[in-house]
């Protein structure tokens, strides 16, 4: 019994593959615990609270050359400013290419632009130019342009209502200057008209003045075939925009985001009470679906957002505080709050969050491009949110 004994704590010995050449201090196991989960502690709060911190925007963000006063809009690519009669053109950068003097002047002097287009307009003429400074056409009119919006392939010149003949006409230039659509509305007084991302469409919002009650509708009407597809009325709220895909059209109004098919018909699952929220943005997703960005109407920070990303439910988002502005551009939307921005997932997840060295009064995106104007304390800047 004693050598079978002996043997066997000789082989329980022979079996150990790991020992140490000194004696460990007497440490109780609780307390190594305890030093462990602190350090796992600390690793990951440093994740959280750096992984969406990027150092700045410096390179993202530049100085605009212009005031907010002045006549400014923004493409795809480019920034387009007019000062002293003088169309200047700036890169993504805000670097000037090229300024051209305009033919057209005065006092009520707009501008609009599409892509690598740029339209400056007034009561009587049309001017539309390339990036280059080089002008594509020029139109007169009979003092009666009320606003002019553009597509990639079409120029649309919204005249005023003609009360004698109780029509409003819409007429439609390819960039060549030459007309290719005239759409005249008879017993309507036409608010504001748009284009679809494809061009091939355009929505009208009018009132239709013909019968005892005016009413107010949105109409869709085919470019290319020269007809109206839809016709879709609205009662009890304002629409404060209307934006088209290639099969749908999605309206803004005061207590609901609708969506339509072409032919008229309400998509229910893509349409949302609003109710409470004032419309802040709009855009489309990577993937094709329309989102846009909403918040409370009761004051002038924010303490959250509701957000339609294309899901069956709305994503509402609670915010940091001393938020005052927020902006969609394809899947992110950029949420401003004094020295902050603050960077959101179409899904409502933060990804990232930015220091800035001077407050931010104002921002809002300009146009449907990915430029956003930013009143500071350090004057103007431009952030391009690509």
């Amino acid at each position: 019994m004693y050598y079978r004994q002996d043997k066997k704590r000789k082989r329980k010995k022979t079996q150990s593959s790991f020992y140490l050449p000194f004696d460990l201090p007497n440490i109780p196991f609780k307390l190594i615990g305890m030093v462990l989960l602190a350090l796992v502690v600390i690793a990951g709060g440093y994740w959280y609270f750096t992984k969406n911190k990027t150092s700045s925007l410096d390179g993202s963000i530049k100085s605009a050359p212009f005031a907010s006063s002045d006549l400014y809009s923004a493409g795809d690519n480019n920034v387009f400013y007019i000062k002293d009669g003088t169309l200047h053109v700036l890169d993504s950068n805000l670097s000037e290419k090229t300024s051209v003097q305009l033919t057209v002047k005065g006092e009520d002097l707009e501008i609009t632009s599409v892509e690598n287009v740029c339209i400056a307009y007034n009561s009587s003429y049309v001017q539309v130019l390339n990036t280059g400074g080089s002008s594509l056409f020029l139109k007169e009119f009979n003092s009666d342009v009320d606003t002019v919006h553009a597509s990639k392939s079409y120029v649309g010149v919204l005249r005023n209502y003609d009360s004698e003949k109780k029509q409003t006409t819409i007429n439609i230039y390819d960039y060549t200057g030459k007309e290719v659509d005239k759409v005249t509305l008879s017993n309507q007084y036409v608010f504001n008209f748009g284009f679809s991302e494809e061009a091939t469409n355009m929505w009208i919002l009018a009132i239709d003045t013909s019968s005892a009650t005016p009413i107010s509708k949105i109409t869709n009407y085919n470019i290319k075939d020269k007809t109206t597809t839809g016709v879709v009325p609205v009662s009890g709220q304002i629409i404060s925009n209307v934006r088209l895909t290639s099969k749908e059209f999605y309206m803004i109004g005061q207590t609901h985001s609708m969506c339509y098919s072409y032919i008229g018909d309400q998509v229910e699952s893509k349409t949302f009470l609003i109710y409470g929220f004032k419309y802040l943005d709009s855009d489309f997703s990577s993937k094709g679906a329309f989102a846009a960005v909403f918040a409370p109407n009761t004051s002038t920070t924010y303490s959250n957002l509701r957000i339609l990303n294309g899901a069956a439910t709305p994503v509402n988002i609670q915010l940091p505080p001393s938020v005052t502005d927020a902006c969609i551009y394809g899947d992110n939307i950029f949420v401003f709050a004094g020295k902050t921005i603050y960077k959101y997932s179409l899904s409502g997840s933060k990804t990232a969050t930015y220091d800035m060295k001077y407050d931010i009064t104002n921002a809002k995106r300009i146009g449907d491009s990915p430029f956003i104007l930013l009143e500071t304390s350090e004057g103007v800047k431009v952030l391009n949110a690509k």
